[in-house]
Order: C-alpha cells, then sequence, then structure tokens
C-alpha cells in the first residue's frame, strides 16, 4: 500500500492542474499558431523552388541552344580545314 503525504498529494495535484491548464488553453494557440507559420514558410520554400527550377530550365534550354550552335561552327570548321 501507499502511503501520500500531504506534501506529495498537493505536488499531484500541482502537477495536474498545470498539465491541464497547459492542454485546455497554453497549447492550442501557440502550437496553432506554429503549425500556420510552418505551413506559410514551407508554402513560400515550394514557390521559391518552383521560380528556381523555371530558371533553371529557361538557363538549360540556352545551353543546349548554345552546344549545337557550337558543334555546328565546330563542323564547318573542320570542312572548311579539310
Amino acid at each position: 500500500m501507499v502511503h501520500l503525504t500531504i506534501e506529495d498529494a498537493a505536488s499531484i495535484l500541482s502537477i495536474a492542474l498545470v498539465l491541464w491548464g497547459v492542454l485546455k488553453f497554453g497549447l492550442t494557440g501557440p502550437l496553432e499558431t506554429a503549425i500556420n507559420e510552418l505551413r506559410q514558410t514551407i508554402s513560400q520554400m515550394n514557390a521559391d523552388n518552383k521560380e528556381l527550377r523555371n530558371k533553371v530550365t529557361k538557363h538549360d534550354i540556352k545551353l543546349a541552344a548554345h552546344e549545337e550552335r557550337l558543334n555546328a561552327l565546330e563542323e564547318e570548321h573542320r570542312h572548311e580545314n579539310d
């Protein structure tokens, strides 16, 4: 059998009240705010990544066009030297 002192019971009751208060009032607002901020941050990061991917794609297309032109010029130069 467990014997609790008045101090033990008061401590347990105090902890229980604090936990109840945190769960009831304290966590709801801050957690919702934090979750919303994280969602906004993720959304912004996704938008930034999409923009960066578009820029990279445009540069890849330009690079491919330059490579084609360079290959054509090299081929022309070979034929001129023959």
